[in-house]
């Protein structure tokens, strides 16, 4: 355990250097080097210029935006060539808090001691939010909560999906699971390889003592849904590749139809979203239309643009 290699890779676009300078903080003293992959920001040069302040890290540049889960492929192979045990992702607007590497790291060790484990992930909180985002398990016809009791009582809960950000990912497993599915572009490429590892019998853990402050979407919005909840506002372009992905994963052998169910449902209330939430609403829903339109006929344009 003492001589587990972690390494980080971390994709940026467009990033605010000031909060990724403080990512790389609550990182550099868990970890054996950190990988960024830039997909073509615009301010590359202030990237570049952060970057060289720190010697454990290392810069990769792509030539064009090639989305997310190419920038992240990159920057695992990279990890896996320098002899990584565990790979740990990360947004450019993420940051963990405290030793919350080293106790995923750890989580991951004893968790494969037990059984086939691919990936563990902390509770992490929106934008400041003082309350951490649960961690789920798919009910017909909606997204489900694991019990908090079941996480007061338990360091370890198995849950079905992590977000990218955050997630420790064991190297061996990723060799076995396989890359992050590019044509996806940005949005569902973790839920995707989420649902691939556990078609290969592998599980997920969510760690109770791991904690991250992420931010979600360009802006978030408190709404009454059964309960109240959390839900981000993004950009128009991103309405296109959650609709269209959401086919395109339905499509999947791997994908179990309980998922889709519950996607649908959360489709209904990303649409609503779209029609009552103020700014760029008739451009969020055309590109929503266009995605399940080239979602239902599995249609995935190679050049994507942010």
């Amino acid at each position: 355990m003492s001589n587990t290699q972690i390494h980080v890779v971390v994709v940026t676009y467009h990033p605010d250097t000031k909060l990724l300078a403080k990512s790389i903080l609550s990182l550099r003293h868990q970890v054996q080097s950190i990988t960024v992959v830039d997909n073509n920001s615009e301010n590359f040069d202030s990237l570049r210029s952060l970057i060289k302040n720190y010697p454990e890290c290392d810069l990769v540049s792509l030539p064009e935006n090639r989305g997310l889960g190419a920038a992240q492929n990159t920057g695992i192979k990279k990890a896996v060539d320098q002899g990584a045990d565990q790979i740990l992702l990360l947004d450019q607007d993420s940051v963990m808090e405290g030793d919350s590497v080293t106790i995923l790291s750890r989580s991951l060790f004893r968790l494969n001691l037990q059984q086939k484990t691919a990936a563990v992930g902390p509770q992490y909180k929106i934008d400041g939010n003082s309350v951490a985002s649960p961690f789920v398990r798919t009910s017909w016809f909606y997204l489900g909560r694991v019990p908090l009791t079941e996480l007061q009582n338990s360091t370890f809960v198995e849950t079905e999906f992590l977000i990218s950000s955050g997630t420790l990912i064991d190297a061996d497993a990723f060799r076995k699971i396989g890359p992050m599915d590019e044509e996806l572009f940005i949005d569902h490429v973790d839920t995707e390889w989420c649902l691939r590892a556990r078609s290969r019998n592998y599980r997920l853990y969510g760690v109770r003592d791991a904690h991250m402050s992420h931010r979600l979407g360009e802006q978030t919005y408190r709404i009454w849904l059964g309960r109240w909840r959390l839900l981000p506002k993004h950009k128009p372009f991103r309405y296109y590749f959650m609709f269209r992905n959401s086919l395109l994963l339905a499509r999947k052998p791997h994908v179990p139809l309980k998922w889709f169910s519950a996607e649908l449902t959360k489709l209904l209330i990303l649409a609503s979203l779209c029609i009552f939430a103020p700014g760029q609403r008739w451009q969020s829903l055309r590109l929503a239309a266009q995605g399940i339109k080239d979602g239902a006929l599995g249609r995935c344009p190679v050049k994507n643009s942010r």
